[in-house]
């Protein structure tokens, strides 16, 4: 079965060129587009990371860190900092703008993973090790918490309701065969 997810680009896209003119001063114009090189050139690092690293690692995770960095690419440039190789302190700043968007701390680990990979596949320093991002990762894990709340168990009972609300068909066997998988279990002997 083919999903839409596999027929993505393998190279992201170029941001969109333009070119600010401000009307005050010549400095001003000269210092806009000294600041779109710089997205360019962060961008440009990043697109020939990515290129170098497929086949190595899945679909999934390469568009993971494409999405997570290029996120952190306009972080960067609305602070006029550069992303490639990124300063702890932007890091430090683009944690608390994740824990205060709503994300999940998961998907924040996850960004942070991928921003790790990344300056690591450069030949840059680490800025996820520095002790101000460890800080902040354990407030925003303090804050959020840290991992999923485990699935209920299914006793017998739970496992009776289950098969009384499905029917014999091969999509009821499959969803009661699910719950009971493990052919250890005491349960596994209810559906033969």
């Amino acid at each position: 079965m083919l999903i839409n997810q596999d027929f993505a680009q393998s190279r992201p896209k170029s941001p969109v060129k333009r070119k600010l003119k401000l009307v005050k001063s010549n400095n001003l114009e000269i210092e806009e587009t000294s600041q779109l090189s710089d997205i360019n050139q962060d961008t440009k690092l990043f697109q020939e990371t990515i290129v170098k690293i497929e086949g190595a690692y899945a679909q999934a995770t390469i568009r993971a860190y494409r999405a997570d960095f290029n996120d952190f690419i306009y972080f960067c440039h609305d602070r006029n900092a550069n992303a490639l190789p990124a300063q702890p302190i932007l890091v430090v700043q683009y944690i608390c703008k994740l824990t205060d968007s709503g994300r999940s701390s998961a998907s924040i680990r996850r960004a942070l993973c991928g921003l790790s990979a990344i300056h690591k596949l450069n030949r840059f320093e680490d800025p996820a090790k520095d002790p101000d991002v460890a800080l902040e990762m354990r407030r925003m894990h303090r804050k959020l918490g840290r991992s999923c709340s485990q699935a209920g168990s299914i006793n017998i009972e739970t496992l009776e309701k289950l098969l009384l609300a499905t029917d014999d068909s091969i999509r009821g066997i499959r969803e009661i065969g699910f719950y009971c998988w493990w052919p250890m279990t005491p349960y596994a002997d209810v559906l033969n």
